[in-house]
């Protein structure tokens, strides 16, 4: 964690985005969170170091930005109009589709076939 100013860090060795905090007097504003569990736990625990997280913001709704959001319970999300939709599963399901697959290259007919 790099110390920007007196009152604002960046995280920049975590894979995916570079996560931020601002100290302030009321407590302690996120930027977005590390992707990883194990990442966004030991983040969690060094924000706390200076004092109460009060907000976290997300500043699009990419995975690399959101996921470690679940590790941060309690905390008010703030991000884009539209986040909750975009990144619910049903909207997630009809952007993405299935993905078509025949019997004949199924995983369960590749596997029946080495079995025989």
């Amino acid at each position: 964690m790099q110390r920007i100013s007196k009152n604002v860090y960046a995280e920049i060795y975590y894979w995916g985005c570079n996560q931020g905090f601002l100290v302030t007097g009321d407590g302690v504003v996120l930027f977005d969170t590390p992707q990883q569990p194990i990442d966004a736990v030991r983040y969690r625990e060094r924000v706390l170091e200076h004092g109460p997280i009060r907000y976290l913001i997300n500043t699009e709704p990419h995975n690399d930005h959101i996921r470690g959001n679940a590790y941060f319970p309690g905390v008010e999300v703030i991000g884009q109009q539209g986040i909750k939709t975009r990144t619910s599963r049903k909207s997630l399901r009809s952007r993405l589709g299935t993905i078509p697959c025949s019997a004949s290259t199924s995983p369960a007919t590749r596997l029946r076939r080495r079995r025989s």
